[in-house]
């Protein structure tokens, strides 16, 4: 994320993709889950989300696969 200049939280940032087999490479940054914060995680994890479909409509992509972006590693 250095090479970046950094990813906050439910922002996306788009790179090539080199040597994928796609045009582009859209990344994210998930929230980290509290019970204590259930509401503001789950909002900036569909942050993470919409700032991905956002970013594929702004670079003119007309399709995108999208993984988990936490699971449990990050408590959900």
């Amino acid at each position: 994320c250095a090479t970046l200049g950094g990813c906050r939280t439910g922002m996306a940032k788009v790179t090539n993709a080199y040597d994928l087999p796609a045009r582009k490479v859209i990344h994210t940054v998930g929230p980290r889950y509290a019970v204590k914060y259930h509401t503001a995680a789950e909002n900036a994890l569909s942050h993470c989300y919409r700032s991905c479909l956002e970013a594929l409509i702004d670079f003119g992509l007309q399709s995108i696969a999208l993984g988990c972006i936490y699971t449990e590693l990050k408590g959900y």
